[in-house]
């Protein structure tokens, strides 16, 4: 059988064809890829929603338990406790707070112009609790609660940030250290539930 030799014409609806299908293709292709990211912009901002909601509710929380804390402390200042006293219950509230927070509360002290304990401090002799922010930033406050900047502990390379208060005495400040530990690891277990498709198997 004789081939059929093919005309100009035939090349040209060839050329056509190949060109549609490819021009589909590449459409088909870019609006999957819109999609994936519309999808994926769409669980980060609802993610981002709940880490807020989680981070409110979690200030809340501390806030809180700083005011009981404060309102003991002044319950044992109006009773005259000793410093031997005071300083007892501080690491009571300590060990307690470290224990129903999974480490996250994980200090708290006190300090007035002639009174300081911070449980597991090894105070050297240059420090003055009076100048620190967290102090500062309290008397500055005036009895509302103050919160310092996050910054990194040197111990653990958790971010972590201060809340403290001052009492009625104007004088003595207490504070509790908070890490952000938990807020840390949902935001590196979202990244990478999002984004660790990215890397594939490089």
């Amino acid at each position: 059988m004789k081939k059929r030799k093919l005309k100009p014409i035939d090349w040209l609806i060839i050329l056509l064809i190949i060109a549609v299908f490819t021009a589909v293709i590449i459409m088909t292709s870019v609006q999957t890829l819109r999609t994936m990211n519309s999808r994926i912009e769409d669980t980060a901002m609802l993610r981002m929603d709940t880490i807020r909601a989680e981070l409110l509710e979690s200030l809340t929380a501390d806030q809180n338990a700083l005011k009981r804390f404060a309102d003991s402390v002044e319950q044992l200042q109006e009773r005259n406790a000793t410093e031997e006293e005071l300083r007892s219950y501080v690491r009571r509230v300590k060990d307690e707070q470290a224990v129903r927070t999974n480490g996250v509360n994980f200090n708290c002290y006190v300090a007035s112009r002639s009174f300081v304990y911070i449980p597991d401090f090894n105070m050297p002799e240059d420090y003055h609790a009076t100048e620190r922010s967290w102090y500062v930033g309290a008397v500055d406050a005036h009895g509302e609660i103050y919160l310092t900047e996050p910054y990194i502990d040197q111990m653990t390379g958790e971010i972590c940030f201060t809340m403290s208060v001052m009492l009625k005495d104007q004088d003595m400040v207490v504070s509790m250290d908070f890490t952000l530990s938990e807020i840390q690891q949902s935001i590196d277990k979202d990244y990478t539930g999002l984004y660790g498709w990215v890397a594939g198997d490089d």
